[in-house]
């Protein structure tokens, strides 16, 4: 017998995708996120789901962690040439990328500040707090999107693989104002970037 720990999520949790997924609390324990044997597929609640972390029984797991302890994906990052390849890399990827600007970032005559906020999928809860308090005079979210060459996508194809950052018009959750969308077409024109 094995003692299991009962995991709640922090955010948004796609169940079915984080099946038998690594993860790692903060205190450097490692298991896997897993379900209940009988537990369906179709409708998985976090309630037929555990973390084994290979305790033999709970006093063995309490040495371990404890209730409240969190724990991350524990998922390599993998380089294939120029790409990298990764479950759950969007927004890992939005804070390498505003990491590399800020390295390549010379002089700045303003006011810059560059934001790794919290909770984005859900509600965006980080980023406003940041906004009420930075009040800036310009905002540029860095995220990722769905690219339009995979097969079977109903899309026209604009948004491809390796052929440059994509620029938002708008989505379900936002319109971008005109004279942002604007300046971000001159700059990439500017730039010889498609």
């Amino acid at each position: 017998i094995r003692e299991l720990v009962r995991s709640r999520g922090l955010g948004d949790v796609y169940k079915r995708q984080a099946l038998y997924t690594p993860v790692r609390f903060k205190n450097g324990v490692r298991g896997v996120f897993a379900k209940e044997e009988k537990a369906e597929l179709k409708g998985l609640k976090l309630d037929s789901c555990y973390v084994d972390i290979g305790a033999a029984d709970q006093e063995a797991a309490k040495k371990l962690v404890q209730v409240g302890d969190t724990a991350v994906y524990d998922t390599p990052a993998i380089r294939n040439g120029d790409k990298v390849i990764s479950p759950y890399l969007d927004n890992r990827i939005a804070c390498a990328v505003l990491l590399d600007v800020l390295a390549r970032l010379e002089d700045c005559p303003n006011d810059l500040y560059l934001v790794f906020s919290v909770q984005e999928e859900v509600g965006l809860r980080g980023a406003k707090t940041a906004a009420w308090a930075i009040d800036p005079d310009y905002a540029l979210a860095v995220d990722v999107t769905d690219v339009d060459d995979t097969p079977g996508s109903e899309k026209c194809g604009t948004v491809r693989l390796g052929k440059g950052p994509a620029i938002k018009i708008m989505d379900s959750s936002v319109i971008c104002h005109p004279d942002m969308i604007q300046k971000l077409e001159s700059q990439a024109k500017a730039l010889d970037m498609p």
